[in-house]
């Protein structure tokens, strides 16, 4: 479950409640649109590519959306991170890139990346 608090600081994102949070679906139920797509994959060579698309009806639950890299180890793309993202703005359209967070053994790092953009209208 992915909890939203918005205060004074700004948009705080956890996997975790905490006082004046509400559940991710709560946040969103006032807003006219949000849409997050994407594809995972090599950032080098494009390999083993799978989108991913979030909106309104179908908003992420996870905290994590999942590396494709078959030799990947506690990878993945927060959606904590993602979200945070989202400005205080009425209107807005992101892209961004986000690396693994994983590795794939002997200190190296994924080469994976999650390639999104989001947008969004209050």
């Amino acid at each position: 479950m992915i909890y939203i608090q918005l205060n004074q600081r700004g948009l705080i994102v956890s996997n975790q409640y905490f006082g004046g949070s509400v559940e991710i679906s709560e946040f969103f139920k006032d807003f006219k649109s949000f849409t997050l797509d994407g594809t995972v994959s090599d950032s080098v060579w494009g390999k083993h590519p799978r989108e991913h698309s979030y909106n309104l009806s179908n908003l992420p639950d996870k905290e994590f959306i999942p590396c494709t890299n078959p030799q990947c180890r506690k990878g993945g793309y927060s959606i904590i991170k993602i979200l945070d993202k989202l400005s205080l703005e009425d209107v807005g359209d992101v892209k961004k890139s986000l690396s693994c967070s994983g590795d794939v053994g002997g200190g190296q790092s994924c080469t994976y990346s999650f390639n999104y953009s989001l947008d969004w209208e209050k």
